[in-house]
């Protein structure tokens, strides 16, 4: 089997087998990484295992799990990926983007959200890692099989003792409090430790391919995180099967 050999490999990168569309957070209107990257670990566990192309709106998510419709959490306070997960297995999404666009909506354009759902995904089981013996591998297989695979973060790009711009190499050797999601897409095991900053250098080469939701000129939304980031293995969210009607 050709996936069994492909997580073997030194190097892989999704976009090489599937189209990975870059979007990026309305980054002054709200902490939207947790849907961004919960709709892209969906969208592209479809894509790899159904064949079919979907491009669900975050701008629904972040609204239908807020307290102004469905949920709980205050709108633009951030979220988590089984906000997604739960939406869409109660029925409340997803939304097309092509229906509601990734924009700010005002008191009087709720409405437009309401009955935007699409009958699509049935039901999504999910898989967590943690603690896990053999994470670098399970995670590889993920990706080769499943798809893009949610990770929790410590995240300040504007630190440069842990992001270095001229490489987009970013690292956290202490910080253990998470508060941004992105998505492993691929991995290098031989991604030059010398990229990252000089004051964290990681002991080995290594690095996980992520999509970041963090917009810089020429980045196209991937970052590199070394393999030693304390957080990179900790927290992540993947799609165990996903049912379609």
């Amino acid at each position: 089997d050709s996936q069994n050999m492909e997580y073997k490999a030194k190097k892989f990168d999704l976009r090489n087998k599937i189209n990975i569309k870059t979007e990026y957070q309305i980054q002054d209107t709200y902490k939207s990484c947790y849907a961004y990257a919960g709709l892209d670990t969906i969208e592209t566990y479809i894509l790899l295992n159904y064949g079919k192309e979907y491009n669900f709106s975050e701008a629904h998510v972040e609204y239908m799990t807020s307290n102004l419709f469905y949920g709980t959490r205050n709108l633009n306070s951030g979220g988590n990926v089984f906000d997604v997960i739960n939406y869409i297995n109660s029925g409340n999404g997803p939304a097309l983007e092509s229906e509601v666009p990734n924009k700010v909506y005002e008191k009087e354009d709720l409405k437009l959200l309401e009955n935007k759902a699409y009958t699509i995904i049935k039901k999504i089981t999910p898989i967590q890692y943690e603690n896990d013996t053999n994470i670098r591998e399970n995670i590889k297989k993920y990706v080769v099989e499943k798809g893009a695979l949610s990770a929790g973060i410590y995240f300040e790009p504007l630190n440069t003792n842990l992001y270095n711009k001229s490489t987009y190499s970013y690292i956290n050797l202490t910080e253990e409090t998470e508060n941004h999601v992105v998505t492993i897409i691929g991995w290098d095991d031989n991604y030059p430790k010398e990229n990252f900053p000089i004051s964290n250098r990681p002991k080995d080469d290594g690095a996980y391919i992520v999509m970041a939701y963090w917009k810089e000129p020429k980045n196209d939304n991937i970052m590199y995180i070394s393999y030693e980031d304390i957080l990179i293995e900790k927290y992540t969210i993947g799609i165990d099967s996903c049912e379609l009607y």
